[in-house]
Parts: C-alpha cells; sequence; structure tokens
C-alpha cells in the first residue's frame, strides 16, 4: 500500500490539487473508485501557478489519473543536448550541479519531486539524479512514476546523498535502472563519469539501430 498511498498524498486523491496529509484506507478506497467511474479523470485544479520557476506553463488540462498513477495527456519531448535533471533539497548541491553542466547538457534542477513530475510530463530526460533521502516523497516511487510515462520507460536513476545515506540503501531492493551512486558534496570527476556512462549507451544504441 506504501505506493498507493504516496500517490495519493501526492495528488490529494484525485489529481494535481491539495495534499492530503493523513490518509485513511477508507479515504484511499473511496478515492480509487471514484477515479474508477471514469476513463479518464481530469483535474479541475491547476497544479501550481500558471508560470513556475522553471519558466514552463502548465495547463490545468494536462493531467489524469489513469490506474492510480499520475500520467500526462501531452506527449513529452527529447530535448537537443542530453537533458539531465536533479532532484535535491539541498540547494548548494543543486547550484553546484548548474555549475558542472550547464555548459554541455541541458539542466534542470528541483528542490522537490511534486515540481520535478510537473516537468517531467512534458520533457524526456537522458538521466536523473535524486536525493536518496528526498522529503515529501519516497526517491524509489518518484522514479516509478515518471517511468510510467510514454518515452521514459528506461529512463535511468543515480542516488545523491552523503557517504552515511547511500551506505544506508539496500542494495537488495534497489531496481536496475538506478544505475548508481555520486556522494555529495558531489566531485566534477564522479559526475561526469556517471553521465559519460549514460551518454556513451545512448549513443552506442543509435549508432546499432
Amino acid at each position: 500500500m506504501a505506493l498507493n498511498r504516496d500517490i495519493f498524498q501526492l495528488t490529494g486523491g484525485k489529481g494535481f490539487g491539495n495534499v492530503t496529509s493523513n490518509v485513511t484506507d477508507e479515504e484511499l478506497t473511496k478515492s480509487k473508485a471514484s477515479a474508477k467511474t471514469e476513463e479518464q479523470l481530469v483535474t479541475s485544479e491547476k497544479p501550481l501557478s500558471k508560470k513556475t520557476s522553471t519558466g514552463f506553463d502548465f495547463s490545468d488540462q494536462d493531467y489524469v489519473i489513469e490506474s492510480d498513477l499520475v500520467t500526462p495527456v501531452v506527449k513529452a519531448k527529447k530535448s537537443e543536448k542530453p537533458l539531465i535533471v536533479v532532484v535535491d533539497d539541498d540547494f548548494e548541491t543543486l547550484d553546484l550541479l548548474e555549475i558542472y553542466l550547464k555548459r554541455n547538457y541541458q539542466y534542470e534542477g528541483f528542490s522537490g519531486p511534486r515540481e520535478a513530475i510537473f516537468f517531467l510530463n512534458h520533457n524526456i530526460p537522458d538521466l536523473v539524479f535524486i536525493d536518496c533521502k528526498i522529503h515529501t516523497m519516497k526517491a524509489l516511487t518518484f522514479a516509478e512514476i515518471i517511468r510510467t510515462g510514454s518515452g521514459r520507460e528506461n529512463v535511468p536513476f543515480v542516488f545523491l546523498g552523503t557517504e552515511e545515506e547511500l551506505a544506508s540503501i539496500n542494495k537488495d531492493l534497489v531496481p536496475e535502472y538506478f544505475i548508481g551512486q555520486v556522494k555529495r558534496p558531489v566531485a566534477r570527476g564522479s559526475l561526469q563519469e556517471m553521465i559519460d556512462k549514460v551518454i556513451k549507451k545512448e549513443n552506442n544504441e543509435s549508432v546499432t539501430e
């Protein structure tokens, strides 16, 4: 029930509206039943202000609830430059990675998963770095939501965290699409090594196709 409960709290039971902090099993069941009465339930509330900090406009018709997961109505697009997304509530890390990446990549940093989901419903990333101890949502729940979207089924993820935080991760429970870890504070070399691993793989696959 953990995954459904996290998604329920994210969506407020009906889309990206008001988040419910305390959710009972009865409320969760009612929300599921309501969502199934229609094939697609379009939200009636805007998820954020029309102009977000990323500079993108989001319509209140862009999101539906389908099979308990949030999916975009619009088709996500692939950027010309490799798109690297970072989700971390440590602002120093966001600023540092922007310095490292903005020259050669399209960089988008978010301090929380909710805003990142809105952006990624419209864009297909090449790689996502996620704080392993991100607040408000489990990192694995966030990754599962992102990978359910069309075109994002194969998006790789990398954990960010302190040495102690990364050491506490049970690797037996981590999906294989989490391809590695990067220790905070982030060194340019280890960050670039992880990115090169993904970009070179994508280039090789493009050649073989």
